[in-house]
């Protein structure tokens, strides 16, 4: 989502963006040969009734479902995740936003077709080279998200990544090994940094 509104105001307000950076934004979800089946990944890796008992139940499951159990909880992911919910008297936990607006605005990634040639500003775009973890207690569930990996993900990041290389000139691209959706800003996070700052300390953005 948030690729698609550094996209847009990029393209529709040039004088007003020096630099812009994708982190693991540099993907059009309105295609639709990928749409499907990641909202229909989107549900299977959803979390159930019992993870939402408690906030201590649903931080085991977002850890392991988004972040990977191998990279290291922080404070900063505590907040990130306690802002998400609301806490109800008996400890259980409920999204905010509610499910139903969470549904909406994924909704939107499936129509909003990005137009990367408006966007004049030098960018960056930082890709992992997984979108869920797949090392899950649950057998048949880590191997439906190695499926989904290999027979959609992959083909999908490289096309775009030749898509935004093709229509965004002069962006720079970098793929960081051993990372995923979330943990891409987790792990080794002072590398991350570096690149970042190196990008936004050079004159022309590159």
């Amino acid at each position: 989502m948030g690729g698609d509104e550094v996209t847009e105001f990029a393209g529709r307000y040039p004088d007003r963006v020096e630099k812009l950076i994708y982190l693991e934004g540099g993907y059009d979800w309105s295609d639709p040969a990928f749409f499907k089946p990641f909202t229909e990944m989107l549900a299977v890796n959803s979390a159930g009734a019992a993870d939402l008992r408690s906030l201590d139940a649903l931080r085991t499951w977002y850890h392991a479902a988004w972040v990977g159990s191998d990279v290291q909880w922080t404070s900063a992911l505590e907040a990130f995740l306690r802002d998400a919910v609301r806490i109800e008297g008996n400890g259980a936990v409920s999204p905010v936003p509610s499910l139903k607006v969470f549904e909406a605005l994924l909704d939107t990634l499936g129509t909003w077709r990005r137009d990367y040639t408006k966007v004049r500003a030098p960018a960056l775009a930082l890709y992992g080279t997984a979108f869920f973890p797949t090392d899950r207690s649950d057998a048949v569930l880590a191997q439906k998200l190695r499926n989904f990996e290999h027979s959609v993900m992959q083909s999908f990041r490289r096309a775009s990544v030749d898509r935004i290389r093709r229509e965004l000139r002069g962006v720079l691209i970098e793929e960081i090994s051993d990372r995923n959706h979330m943990s891409i800003g987790i792990r080794a996070p002072e590398a991350l940094a570096a690149s970042i700052r190196g990008f936004l300390l050079s004159p022309t953005g590159k």
